[in-house]
């Protein structure tokens, strides 16, 4: 998705106008630069954001207004609304000068608040670490590292993302979607072919503690889905983190705590599932997989808080796991 653009009034008086004199020449070049300066100036004290046809065409999000131009909720609306078989990649340069730049708990980030939730209708990759290529790590928190399973191989260590959705989810019905590096609040998919890689998932993950949500869903995939690296925030009381219907699921990598956390499979055939090198750390009856009326995957080299219960079903391999008590 990329446009073309007429040259500039300089570049047509240079080739439309050779007879004119040197000194008349010059005079026309600074006015019409002034004219250009004066209709494409940025607004770098608070929102700066680029001309429309600008950021439509490299889809980049240049500030955290909830619409308009250089929003997310433009450029989203934009790739649903000129959707082809390309994964379209979205992209962020979002100037320190904005208002949506923020500290709290010793961390710098840009927190965008919109409508919930943001349909996604067409294949799409939204990279939140495109942020931090432009703009350095601001947010330096880190997570995960820990030993898991018994193998007690160190989870990767998964940086806190420079962009925060606050309160969203997304709610995609197109295969193909992945985001990336982005700290929001769940994500529903009807479609196969998802991923969803070092982000924060959950409340608000930058709030000193985690609002009780209403919603009891982290993560909803009737057919599927890959968690790869991710950090999943939980504090509903008790709630289904995780739910995945059928096929093609792979859950390798994640750090997931919270109060009542629960991972669930639910299929009545045989799924091609693979839950691997997890830690799934909390409180009470949660920090469990249930496999129920399932058949076939494995559960291998995961770390558990509790028991691990599995329902009405079983894994076809189940090896390498370890209890271990909650993260404090």
């Amino acid at each position: 998705m990329h446009r073309s653009f007429a040259l500039p009034l300089t570049c047509a008086l240079l080739v439309a106008c050779p007879e004119m004199r040197e000194p008349e020449l010059d005079a026309a070049v600074d006015a019409s630069m002034e004219t250009l300066d004066s209709s494409s100036a940025v607004d770098t004290a608070s929102d700066a954001y680029a001309l429309p046809d600008a950021f439509l065409a490299d889809l980049v999000v240049t500030n955290t207004r909830a619409s308009g131009p250089g929003s997310l909720t433009a450029v989203i609306a934009y790739v649903n609304a000129n959707c082809d078989a390309d994964r379209d990649v979205v992209t962020f340069d979002i100037p320190v000068t904005d208002t949506g730049f923020v500290t709290a708990r010793g961390q710098s980030f840009w927190r965008i608040e919109l409508a919930d939730p943001i349909a996604l209708t067409c294949p799409i990759e939204i990279d939140g670490t495109s942020q931090t290529g432009r703009h350095g790590d601001t947010n330096t928190k880190t997570f995960g590292g820990m030993p898991v399973g018994l193998a007690a191989v160190p989870l990767p260590l998964i940086q806190g993302p420079e962009i925060e959705l606050r309160g969203v989810r997304f709610q995609s019905t197109t295969p193909g979607v992945f985001i990336h590096g982005i700290a929001f609040s769940g994500f529903e998919t009807t479609e196969p072919d998802c991923r969803i890689e070092q982000c924060l998932l959950g409340s608000e993950v930058y709030d000193a503690v985690p609002t009780t949500r209403a919603d009891t869903r982290l993560i909803y995939a009737e057919h599927g889905i890959a968690l790869r690296s991710n950090v999943f925030v939980w504090n509903p009381g008790t709630a289904v983190g995780i739910f995945v219907n059928d096929r093609g699921i792979r859950i390798e990598d994640n750090l997931m705590t919270g109060n009542g956390f629960r991972f669930e499979v639910q299929t009545y055939q045989p799924v091609d599932a693979v839950v691997s090198h997890n830690a799934l750390l909390g409180l009470g009856f949660g920090s469990h997989i249930e496999w129920f009326q399932a058949m076939g995957g494995s559960v291998t080299q995961n770390t558990f808080g509790s028991m691990p219960f599995f329902s009405s079903g079983l894994p076809e391999m189940e090896m390498g796991n370890v209890l271990a008590p909650p993260a404090p």
